[in-house]
């Protein structure tokens, strides 16, 4: 039983540190060619336009070191220096502004956090069982917070019908099925897909049907994911690498549920067999 707990958080912790690997990729492609970073750096502190396309540069190659440090030797410090980073772009992208729902991004974007935050949490050193049991189950609920808050964001603006998101479903369906969508038909589809977000973000906080609807979510955030590709072509690579903890975290959520489930039914064990003795 301990062997399996062990090689199941190991599998967790390898999941979030491949989705934070991706992510520091995806938004250093970004700083190489310009991003909210820069724009806070330009149009808000007002620095010189040659200064900030050099810190946008510095900041590209510390998000690659980070990204090859968490694959290869992940350390506390440099998960936290990722997580500051992450959240940094988000709350950049918000003041940066100029699209739909720009205001809502740090709840669209939590579970992109959430991921080097629940990474730091695993690599602590527990001085006991029951405070290792405390940290992951601490994970499990961070995941699930910043999952269930990154999906009832984009549920939310997708019944509120966020015209990118009308854009890639007319773009998808015309990419890979050559089926033209109307506007009315994607708004439709997209009302809908915003209800669903909402519901399966409640089955998510239901222990009961957390893995089901974990398991949508790695599919839907998978799709989701991809469509900024199947809408503009393969360039859009980036938006991809930046929205992997979207099917990555779910999927840690589902072992780390089923270790839940499996400590808890060997700990009941033992009590079943002396009731039966006695």
């Amino acid at each position: 039983m301990i062997k399996i707990q062990n090689h199941g958080e190991e599998a967790v912790k390898w999941i979030i540190r491949i989705a934070i690997f991706a992510q520091c990729l995806g938004i250093a492609r970004l700083a190489f060619s310009g991003s909210p970073f820069g724009y806070v750096m330009f149009m808000e502190w007002g620095w010189a336009h040659e200064a900030t396309v050099e810190v946008e540069y510095y900041l590209g190659y510390l998000l690659i070191l980070i990204s090859i440090s968490i694959l290869v030797y992940p350390t506390r410090i440099v998960a936290a220096l990722a997580a500051i980073l992450f959240f940094g772009f988000s709350r950049a992208a918000m003041i940066d502004g100029g699209e739909p729902f720009s205001e809502w991004l740090l709840a669209s974007h939590a579970v992109r956090f959430a991921a080097p935050i629940a990474l730091i949490l695993l690599l602590t050193p527990w001085k006991n069982s029951k405070d290792e049991y405390i940290g992951q189950k601490t994970v499990l609920w961070l995941m699930i917070g910043g999952l269930a808050l990154t999906f009832l964001a984009h549920g939310i603006q997708a019944f509120l019908l966020h015209p990118h998101f009308v854009d890639y479903i007319i773009g998808s369906a015309q990419t890979l099925l050559q089926w033209r969508v109307d506007q009315s038909t994607a708004e439709l589809l997209l009302r809908f897909i915003g209800i669903v977000d909402i519901i399966v973000v409640a089955l998510l906080l239901i222990s009961s049907t957390r893995q089901y609807a974990a398991s949508w979510m790695i599919f839907w955030g998978l799709i989701t994911a991809l469509s900024r590709m199947t809408d503009v072509g393969f360039h859009a690579y980036y938006e991809v690498l930046i929205r992997f903890s979207h099917f990555c975290i779910p999927l840690a959520i589902i072992i780390l549920t089923m270790l839940f489930k499996e400590r808890n039914f060997a700990e009941k064990q033992p009590k079943k067999a002396e009731g039966i003795e006695v």
